[in-house]
Parts: structure tokens; C-alpha cells; sequence
């Protein structure tokens, strides 16, 4: 029997509450994340981080744990450090230099590739679902919350067809042109999020900077105006001021992954060899410190290139107020929705 100690509130993703939590038997700390069992997309999410710890992914959050307690499913993960918008906000500028911009550029690729070699698209790419770890690994970028993921290959490796009327799927400031037009995502959707975060963060804003519109405006008025305002910005002099501030080399990745469908393969290896063109064209090296390195003034003793290192996944900023709710983890096994989890019962409530 295993009994999580909720420490510390870190805040909400996707439908539920995440927290620090600690074990009793050995004190390590890791996150807990648990939802509502009537509304949770906590199975689909175990199922994605028991299938990167069997592949040894190296920039996908870790699984330790699942369950239910009470009215809530939960899942336990690695602790990571603080995400990348985040990270981003608490520069001076509230953007990130040309050389931390380029290597997250990468780093995030590589997380995103990762998860798509699984046969798994995220749907939901942004800045706050990147963080840095901790310790070891603070020079790395894991990816994680995997609650809107879908499986998109076969196990015999055939692209599974795209649902008529998928419904619109992720964060509408990053979401694809596709995701508001409710078609069924794929790897390139991913990746035209991916640019969208790109841009942000050399730039610290998007033309469609609030997903909240005028007074009285409806959420889908909202997102089709948005969706507007996407389509823009890949024509002519909208285009040149979209990507004013930005690493050149967004641009013609820009158009290469518009010219992706759904079942394209996407040039991860071409778009990394352009990054680190620009990198040696930048004179940026893999050991320069990172923004908030310099800001906070911790650079890491053996700073070195994060891909390059054995990675080890950690994760989710620590802050908050103390909480007093224990969940133990018992043998009794059941099943909600797709995934196979363990009935919990209580163990202990510290007053």
C-alpha cells in the first residue's frame, strides 16, 4: 500500500486540480492530478504515460501511479519545475531571447516528435503544457498533460481516418485552423500550435492575444473571429508583421507545415536541421544560459546541451497552500472508461 500526502495546490488543469504530493513511506515528492470521476479524461491520459514510460521516452512526464479515491480519479507524476509560460512572463520583456527561443524551439520539437512516435497527437500544444525540470534535469523540457490526446496509427502502422465531425479540440489560442474548423487533428496540427507558441514566445503576444471578445460577444463568435485572424496572418504584409521579432527561420516552417495534411509526415529532422542552422548562424551554443538562468541567478554548475544529456523526467511548478488530504493506494482493481485503475480507499485525513 502506497499513501499520497497532498502537500501543496499547484493549480487547475484540464478538469481537475494538480498538487504537490509526497509519499509516506519514502518522502518523495511527485504530482497528483485528480478529477471528477463522472467528468475525466484522466484514463485516456494514463494510457499515454504508461505507454512513453514503456517506449523510455526521455522529454515525456513520467508515470508513477493511478487510482480512484472517494468521487475523484487521480493519476501520479513526476514533479517538474516551473512551465515554459511561465518562464516566459517573468522576463523583464516578458519574451525570451533569440538563443533561449531557438533551443526551446528544439527542445519542444523533440518532446512534440516523441509523443507522435507513440502514435499519439496531443491536440492541445501550448507553453503551459512544457516545463523545465527539476534538479538534474532543470536544463530540460518535458511535455505533459496528455487529457485531449489521441492515438492516430494502428498497431499495423495505417493512419486511423479522420472522424466526419470531431468537434473543436484544444486551446483556441494556439488551436489550428483545422481544430476550429472541428476536423479531426493530426501531427500537423501539433506542429502549427507548435509555431504559434514559437512566436510568442520571441514576441510575447499573438494577434489574437485574448480568446475573450467584446461585450456580449458568444464563445463561437469568439473563436470564428479568431479563426479570421489566423488566416490572415499567412497573407502578404500580415504575414511579414506576424513574424516581425521572430527567428527568420519560422517563416518557411511556417509554410512547410501548412502544406501538411492529415496524414502527412511531418519533417521533424529537416525543420531541427534549420533550427540548429540558425543556432550556428546566431553563434547560440546548447551550454549558454537560458533567460531565467540569468534572471534568477542559478546557473546550474555543468550547464551542457539538454538533448544531448540522458534525460530523466521530473515536474510541475511548487507553490501554493498546504493541503491536509491523504489517498492510499490499495490492491482492489477496476475499471472507468478505457483505462485500468485501482479502487483507492482512505487512509488517513490530517486535521
Amino acid at each position: 500500500m502506497v499513501a499520497y500526502h497532498l502537500e501543496r495546490y499547484i493549480g487547475r488543469g484540464g478538469y481537475g486540480e494538480v498538487y504537490e504530493c509526497r509519499t509516506e513511506d519514502n518522502n518523495k515528492k511527485y504530482a497528483l492530478k485528480r478529477e471528477n470521476i463522472r467528468r475525466t479524461h484522466i484514463p485516456t491520459e494514463v494510457e499515454v504515460l504508461k505507454s512513453a514510460n514503456r517506449n523510455g521516452c526521455k522529454q515525456l512526464c513520467k508515470f508513477i501511479d493511478d487510482g480512484i479515491y472517494e468521487n475523484y480519479v487521480f493519476v501520479v507524476m513526476s514533479l517538474l519545475g516551473k512551465d515554459l509560460s511561465k518562464l516566459r512572463k517573468q522576463c523583464p520583456s516578458k519574451t525570451f531571447s533569440l538563443g533561449t527561443s531557438l533551443r526551446l524551439g528544439l527542445m519542444t520539437l523533440s518532446a512534440i516528435k516523441e509523443l507522435h512516435q507513440l502514435s499519439v497527437v496531443s491536440r492541445d500544444i501550448k507553453p503551459s503544457n512544457f516545463a523545465i525540470g527539476r534538479g538534474d534535469d532543470s536544463r530540460n523540457v518535458f511535455l505533459f498533460d496528455f487529457g485531449l490526446s489521441r492515438v492516430y496509427r494502428s498497431e499495423d502502422g495505417t493512419i486511423i481516418p479522420p472522424s466526419v465531425n470531431a468537434g473543436f479540440k484544444g486551446t483556441t489560442r494556439y488551436a489550428s485552423i483545422r481544430a476550429h474548423q472541428k476536423k479531426e487533428l493530426g501531427r500537423s496540427d501539433d506542429l502549427e500550435s507548435w509555431l504559434y507558441v514559437n512566436v510568442e514566445f520571441s514576441t510575447g503576444r499573438l494577434p489574437w492575444k485574448s480568446s475573450r471578445g467584446g461585450k456580449g460577444e458568444t464563445k463561437g463568435h469568439c473563436k470564428e473571429r479568431i479563426l479570421q485572424l489566423k488566416k490572415m496572418v499567412r497573407i502578404g504584409t500580415k504575414r511579414t508583421r506576424f513574424f516581425e521579432g521572430c527567428p527568420p527561420v519560422l517563416d518557411p516552417i511556417f509554410a512547410m507545415v501548412d502544406a501538411l495534411d492529415y496524414e502527412s509526415d511531418p519533417p521533424y529532422d529537416q525543420i531541427k536541421f534549420m533550427f540548429e542552422k540558425s543556432m550556428l548562424e546566431a553563434d547560440v551554443r546548447w551550454n549558454d544560459a537560458f533567460d531565467w538562468e540569468t534572471e534568477t541567478g542559478t546557473l546550474p554548475p555543468a550547464r551542457r546541451s539538454p538533448l544531448g544529456a540522458t534525460l530523466s523526467t521530473s515536474a510541475i511548478s511548487t507553490y501554493g497552500k498546504s493541503v491536509a488530504l491523504t489517498y492510499a493506494k490499495t490492491s482492489l482493481t477496476a475499471s472507468t472508461q478505457s483505462s485500468s485503475v485501482e479502487v483507492e480507499r482512505p487512509l488517513i485525513f490530517n486535521t
